[in-house]
């Protein structure tokens, strides 16, 4: 199997520190002004330094930076609380390659920090402090019942991020197993044949394409993919073929073949319970 290690962007971390900026104005969107939010987001590598993005990105962590030491100066819990949110969210600010260069589950420890920095900056601020406490209240809980709603469904969500991000190629497999799901196999062929011209050399668009083959009876044409994704070992441990390909010699009743494709499974995953239950 290939575990892919992943990469800087352009292999430069120069290039990466331009990513890392560049991200800042989205998570402060997130936190301050959660209006349209994503389980997926893709983020261009930054040519140079003085894209738009990459500036303001920038601009805000020279802020905060300044305001922190001012608040060094002049409040120690106001400095802890600050240093708590930039701690905490840097192990997940892509300074070490992730594959998901942002996403707003990265945020929920930070978030922590800003609450409490709000909440302590409001109290200090007699009945100033209570209003912006309790629009902001009004605010976030809008926001999060409307979020939601959103997540009454997997067909529901990812149906939104798609408009939200219609070139992803993740979410276009997603779609396409959501509507394979539910037996609705033109779609769901659409969506992951959608997904492979947006990126031919993804991983899982072979792998989707596949189960779909597979659902839908034709046998040989899904085995033809996992032989040929073995053959070439485009495959990591836990999304390795073997399985699928033991189930389908299975029904097939190829017994021996099968057989040796479980045990390949149990190999790489030793606590495979559907393959010893195979």
């Amino acid at each position: 199997p290939v575990e892919e290690l992943v990469k800087y962007p352009n292999d430069s971390f120069i290039t990466n520190i331009f990513v890392m900026l560049k991200v800042v104005p989205l998570y402060l969107i997130a936190i301050f002004a959660p209006l349209n939010l994503s389980v997926e987001h893709i983020v261009k590598t930054p040519a140079c330094f003085f894209e738009v993005p990459v500036v303001l990105g920038f601009l805000m962590a020279a802020i905060f930076l300044v305001l922190s030491s001012y608040a060094y100066k002049k409040s120690k819990t106001a400095f802890f609380w600050m240093m708590f949110s930039a701690i905490t969210f840097l192990p997940t600010s892509n300074i070490i390659p992730m594959q998901n260069i942002v996403a707003e589950r990265y945020l929920y420890l930070p978030l922590i920090g800003v609450c409490v920095l709000c909440g302590w900056l409001c109290s200090r601020s007699s009945k100033v402090g209570y209003i912006i406490v309790g629009c902001a209240f009004v605010f976030f809980s809008t926001t999060t019942i409307l979020r939601n709603l959103d997540w009454r469904s997997d067909f529901i969500l990812y149906s939104k991020t798609l408009k939200q991000v219609p070139n992803s190629p993740g979410i276009n497999i997603t779609m396409g197993l959501i509507y394979a799901k539910y037996k609705n196999y033109p779609k769901g062929f659409e969506y992951v044949d959608r997904a492979l011209k947006l990126d031919p050399k993804l991983l899982d668009g072979q792998g989707a394409l596949a189960l779909i083959y597979q659902d839908t009876g034709e046998y040989d044409r899904a085995v033809e993919i996992y032989e040929k994704t073995i053959a070439e070992k485009k495959y990591t441990i836990h999304k390795a073929p073997f399985l699928n390909l033991g189930i389908i010699y299975k029904i097939k009743k190829q017994y021996q073949k099968a057989a040796e494709n479980f045990n390949r499974t149990i190999e790489l995953n030793p606590l495979s319970s559907v393959a010893y239950a195979h």
